[in-house]
Parts: structure tokens; C-alpha cells; sequence
């Protein structure tokens, strides 16, 4: 009969860790941007789980060694998620931005001039910009460094592109019902 408990409690553990590697690799898809929603509801399952079974059902030392293993690296991973899920709310995360910085750059295309020009007049606009919204903050909210607002503002424009192509666009700093400064793209009229 023992055994028969050893290889429920194994199933289960096993059970316990592929859905651990699963809520990773769906925290990821969602970090990456590849889905959505936040899986809030598979983590509240995989946590039911974890936590249906007792201390009496770990009967042996390497099952309660499992247990305790993957109670500790979900506990590592959840406060990794609640982190980069924070930075996410707070808008210092920016999706992708790994890839962007790594992608290798075509050598079949060699940049006209007038997407240098374009580059180096929307430099001039950011610049601009960010000048603007540093007068209008002063030392009231925090201001990103010059070269991560430049990467946000360029991602949140390509965003836009992506979405209305061909479509002129606008900058603007506007305060929000709360107080405080945020960039708006509109579309130009």
C-alpha cells in the first residue's frame, strides 16, 4: 500500500513540476508580448495544487526534498513575475527590447539618405522634447535618462506606425487627471 501512496504522491510531484515549467514559459509568452492576459487563473491553480497536498502524504525525505524544491522555485519565479509585472504597470519595461538592441542588421539594404535625414530630424524633435517635458516636470516626478526615453518614445512611435501606417503623427505632453505628465501620439488633423 505504501507504494501505491510513493507513486501517487511521485505522479503528482511530477505533475507539479511541468506545470511549474508550463506558468513559466506562459509568464514569458506574456512578457514577450505573445499573449495578452496575464495567467493569473493557471498560477491560482498551480498553487491550489501545490498546496493540496499535506505534510502527511510526504512521507519519505526525497519526496518532501521534491516538495520543498518546488515550493522554493516557485517562490523565486513568482517574485521575478510580480517584479517585471510591476515594471510593466509602472511603464519601465519595455517588450522586446532584448531583441531590438540584438537584431543583426541587414547588409542588403544600406539606409538612404532620406531615412538618415528623417532619423537625424526626429532626433532633433526628441531632443526637443524631452528638453520640453524636463522644464514642465522640474524635480516633481521622475524623468527617465535621455537615451531610455529616446528608445521608449521610438517604440511607442513604431507601435503607432504598425497600427495606422501611412498615417502622420503628433507628439504631444499632456497632464493626465492625476497630475502628472504623460507623451500622447495622436494623429495629426
Amino acid at each position: 500500500m505504501g507504494k501505491i501512496l510513493g507513486s501517487g504522491i511521485d505522479q503528482r510531484l511530477q505533475a507539479l513540476d511541468r506545470g511549474l515549467e508550463n506558468l513559466k514559459s506562459l509568464y514569458e509568452q506574456y512578457f514577450c508580448g505573445l499573449i495578452r492576459r496575464e495567467p493569473i487563473d493557471e498560477h491560482r491553480n498551480w498553487k491550489r495544487e501545490l498546496n493540496s497536498i499535506s505534510s502527511t502524504d510526504l512521507s519519505s525525505a526525497p519526496y518532501k526534498f521534491r516538495y520543498k524544491n518546488l515550493k522554493a522555485r516557485h517562490l523565486s519565479y513568482s517574485r521575478l513575475w510580480e517584479r517585471t509585472v510591476l515594471a510593466i504597470e509602472e511603464g519601465r519595461f519595455v517588450r522586446e527590447h532584448h531583441r531590438i538592441k540584438n537584431r543583426p542588421k541587414s547588409t542588403d539594404q544600406k539606409p538612404s539618405s532620406e531615412d538618415s535625414q528623417a532619423l537625424a530630424v526626429d532626433r532633433d524633435k526628441l531632443e526637443k522634447l524631452y528638453l520640453n517635458l524636463k522644464s514642465k516636470l522640474g524635480n516633481d516626478q521622475k524623468i527617465p535618462q535621455k537615451e531610455r526615453f529616446f528608445d521608449q518614445v521610438q517604440l511607442q512611435i513604431a507601435r503607432f506606425k504598425e497600427k495606422n501606417p501611412n498615417q502622420k503623427f503628433q507628439i504631444k505632453v499632456a497632464k493626465d487627471p492625476a497630475g502628472k505628465f504623460q507623451l500622447k501620439i495622436q494623429k495629426k488633423s
